[in-house]
């Protein structure tokens, strides 16, 4: 052993003084059949913590208001010059009563708007108030945007329009150029009232103005262009008429053509009272809303109000699908870009 010592030199740990380290014995030996065998215990794995490379703080989504189960004594919404894709209004105020979407029941609805401008309808005023319990779809309303209710609603309805907005509506060029009498229609009144071909005549309308006089008699001043062969002649004439009711909506009646104090086509002033009175069709042609007047008067140079009833089947915050639709391919035939998600706030472009 000196010998070997010798040769080799002392024990490393030996040499130092110090105690020799103890070899690390191997964990949980196992023995078969003589054979030693050595069971490695693996440690649980770590788990990573989540990325986030913004260094955002996270924060668990919560919810303030469940709609799912509120129910309100009283709610109100108020608007003030409020903009839309085909309609402003001056100012606008709903209130609601005894609204609960557990039970999808609703205890009042009233509605007061001023200064109403739609595409095809203008007023300075209408009110709207419902009575008695109703009930409504809750998911429809928070899914859809739409208040349906489960049988229609009757409501009382009063609507102001001045001889001002009523000028205004009509004098605009939107207007002008949907109540004009065009060659594509082929008139043969106005034809005849020329003496021309129907096929190279039309009468486009360049001003109209409108006097609200006693008795709801109502006068139209027009200023025209009558196109024959391409060529336009300057016309003016006035229609003599009533303002009425029929079949539950407002109606320009019992109208007569006069220009230089003598009557002429009859004809030609029914066609004319009919494109006026075909704007605003949709009053009794909707299915979301029926309006029933009975009562009209009229205050010669201001103003003429009507009242009755209106019935209501659904009111929708949000344009239907058709009309989305519509726009989409309105947008990509104008070379827009529609949103991902139209008519919602999530997922906005660039998130």
């Amino acid at each position: 052993m000196q010998a070997d010592s010798a040769k080799f030199g002392q024990p490393f740990e030996q040499s130092l003084n110090q105690p020799a380290a103890a070899i690390p014995s191997i964990p949980n030996p196992a023995v078969t059949g003589g054979i030693t065998t050595s069971v490695i215990q693996q440690a649980p794995p770590v788990q990573a913590a989540p990325v986030n490379p913004q260094n955002q703080v996270l924060v668990t989504p919560s919810s303030l208001i469940d709609l799912t189960s509120a129910s309100f004594d009283h709610f109100e919404v108020n608007l003030d010059k409020a903009q839309f894709k085909e309609t402003s209004l001056d100012h606008a105020h709903i209130g609601v009563q005894g609204m609960d979407f557990r039970q999808g029941t609703l205890q009042g609805l009233s509605v007061s708007v001023s200064g109403g401008r739609f595409e095809q309808f203008i007023f300075d005023q209408m009110n709207i108030d419902t009575d008695g319990q109703m009930h409504f779809d809750p998911a429809l309303l928070l899914t859809e945007k739409v208040l349906q209710f489960d049988a229609p609603q009757r409501a009382n309805i009063s609507v102001i329009v001045s001889q001002t907005s009523l000028n205004q509506f009509l004098s605009s060029p939107k207007t002008l150029d949907k109540i004009s009498v065009t060659a594509s229609k082929r008139i043969s009144t106005i034809a005849s009232f020329f003496g021309a071909n129907a096929a190279n005549i039309g009468l486009h309308l360049t001003d109209v103005k409108v006097f609200l006089q006693k008795a709801n008699k109502v006068s139209l001043q027009v200023t025209a262009n009558v196109g024959m062969g391409g060529v336009g002649v300057p016309l003016s004439f006035q229609i003599d008429a009533k303002l009425g009711i029929k079949n539950g909506w407002v109606e320009i009646t019992d109208a007569h053509l006069i220009t230089n104090g003598q009557e002429i086509s009859p004809q030609l002033s029914e066609a004319l009272l009919k494109k006026v009175n075909s704007l605003a069709s949709w009053g009794h042609r909707s299915d979301d809303i029926q309006f029933q007047f009975n009562e009209i008067k009229v205050v010669p140079g201001k103003q003429f109000a009507v009242k009755g009833t209106v019935i209501i089947k659904r009111l929708r915050l949000t344009r239907t699908r058709e009309e989305l639709a519509q726009d989409a391919i309105q947008n990509a035939q104008q070379g827009a870009v529609p949103p991902a998600n139209p008519g919602s706030l999530q997922n906005p472009p660039g998130n």
